[in-house]
């Protein structure tokens, strides 16, 4: 069954990035997606890959940004106690299991080291449940080779780390939390126009070089870009699809706008867009394989652009 959020959620742009900005970020995913599409075509012009190089760098800076800005900090309390019961869970278990290995090969001091009770996860103060779980996790990495058979794997470990470091940003209070999502917003409308004016002085000038031997490639390219220049398509909607509890992006999961034979896929940072859907309300569902399925409601206005983050959690 899919799981049924509280309906209509919307990320309000004139709270964190404005419209122009909201729009110049999809225009620069839309020229990357491009090239990440086409490596054949550019990959051995070195120009150009050097300058990818360094606009998918600043991408990246920017997209951290961004991520910073999916906090709500009127809902950390919440979001603290879900993200905890998570990474208790998964401590828990990898703490069992390695206990379990280490009692059958007479590793007595390992034991010690790894073995919890599920009420000792509980009552850790927040800052020691972070150190606690670290040095576990690193007495996992390296016994790794031999939990193969107690079910620990690279895997099990990365979203144990992951979910660790995830716990620990939320360990601080809300007012923190407050002054990094300001201070994301202010660094996104400082690196932004970097980004614009290195297309507009590097990409533009070099996509010209490949008009005669690749013009359907560089007939794109300015298409993505002129669209945003010219605001003649705008956005209706952006679509940010997000792991629950690590808040990192989710690639390649199904995104669709239900009644309508919409349908999109999230790219390497979680990122895809909708253009001229109706206003009103509408329902999307995200799906991949190792999430639950879920449903939302969003309200498209018109005149704006409506930036939804569907939060997905992991499968059981």
């Amino acid at each position: 069954m899919p799981a049924i959020s509280e309906p209509t959620v919307k990320f309000k742009p004139n709270k964190t990035m404005k419209k122009v900005q909201i729009d110049q970020y999809d225009m620069i995913l839309s020229v990357e997606n491009h090239f990440d599409d086409n490596p054949a075509i550019w990959a051995g012009n070195a120009p150009l890959a050097a300058t990818k190089t360094l606009f998918s760098q600043k991408i990246n800076r920017v997209a951290e940004q961004v991520a910073l800005q999916l906090i709500n900090p009127t809902g950390i309390t919440i979001d603290k106690a879900n993200v905890r019961k998570e990474l208790e869970n998964q401590a828990y278990s990898v703490s069992s299991k390695i206990s379990a290995y280490a009692a059958i090969f007479n590793k007595a001091d390992l034991y010690k080291r790894v073995h919890f009770s599920k009420s000792d996860f509980v009552h850790f103060r927040g800052a020691e449940l972070v150190g606690i779980i670290t040095n576990l996790h690193q007495e996992a990495v390296l016994e790794l080779p031999n939990l193969a058979p107690y079910a620990i794997n690279a895997a099990t470990l990365a979203s144990l780390k992951a979910t660790t470091i995830a716990f620990g940003s939320l360990i601080n209070n809300p007012t923190e939390a407050i002054a990094r999502r300001k201070s994301a917003t202010d660094s996104i409308a400082v690196m932004l126009p970097e980004i614009i004016e290195m297309l507009e002085t590097r990409f533009d000038n070099l996509i010209v070089s490949l008009q005669e031997t690749q013009p359907q490639f560089a007939a794109i390219y300015f298409n993505v870009r002129a669209l945003k220049r010219t605001q003649v398509h705008p956005l209706s909607l952006t679509v940010t699809v997000v792991d629950a509890i690590t808040k990192l992006p989710v690639p390649n999961a199904t995104i669709q706008i239900l009644g309508q034979r919409i349908t999109r896929l999230s790219s390497q940072r979680g990122y895809n867009r909708v253009r001229h859907l109706a206003e009103g309300m509408h329902s999307i569902r995200a799906n991949h394989p190792d999430f639950i399925t879920l449903d939302e409601n969003f309200t498209i206005v018109s005149g704006e652009t409506t930036a939804l983050v569907l939060f997905l959690e992991r499968n059981p």
